[in-house]
């Protein structure tokens, strides 16, 4: 009796991706109100720091990402990006799309916290020369983090990627450092050893 070939599905690493998928979605569905109440947290601290850069005469933008993703350099790729990537809405990117080139924004910060092993963060870009800041709200899954927070203290620096739902790069912005992102990144072991969890 001929064997059946196999299906993609059926290959052990299909399978263990498909597995990573289901337990994270059922984890999503097990804490779906905590996760949305962090999430509300996250837009009302944004919303509360564009206010106070209001006040202070900055002109504000508040991008919300309809998603957030941790980007590693893979190790045969000496020169491939890395980052934060975040994905926004066809409206926010004409709006980002002018501030961004009216400016450099060499100033930032990032308001994060860590709940249900997912990281909720504001990253703030300020351009001091032109008064602009700009405000992006995103979370992502914490452990997806790890070989950008690797790749991140290795480089000594950091990125923020804005992109279209279709991949076109709005924007990216260089960032001095990376304490700020991954602010465990220096107790991390050495690749090989594995990684500690900051939550």
């Amino acid at each position: 009796m001929p064997k059946k070939p196999l299906r993609d599905d059926d290959l052990p690493e299909e399978q263990a991706e498909r597995q990573d998928r289901q337990e994270r979605l059922e984890s999503l569905e097990a804490n779906a109100d905590e996760y949305k109440q962090s999430w509300t947290a996250t837009l009302e601290d944004m919303h509360a720091l564009a206010e106070q850069r209001e006040a202070e005469g900055w002109d504000v933008l508040e991008l919300i990402a309809g998603d957030t993703a941790p980007m590693g350099r893979d190790t045969n790729d000496e020169e491939g990006e890395f980052g934060l990537s975040y994905v926004v809405g066809a409206e926010d990117a004409e709006a980002f799309r002018e501030v961004f080139e009216a400016g450099e924004f060499p100033v930032y910060d990032v308001y994060r916290q860590t709940q249900m092993g997912h990281v909720f963060l504001v990253t703030e870009l300020r351009d001091p020369d032109t008064e602009q800041v700009v405000f992006v709200a995103g979370a992502y899954v914490q452990r997806d983090e790890q070989m950008c927070a690797y790749t991140a203290r290795e480089e000594g620096e950091m990125y923020t990627h804005v992109r279209k739902l279709d991949g076109t790069e709005l924007g990216v912005f260089r960032h001095e450092g990376y304490e700020k992102f991954f602010p465990h990144a220096d107790r991390m072991p050495d690749l090989a050893e594995g990684w500690t969890s900051d939550a």
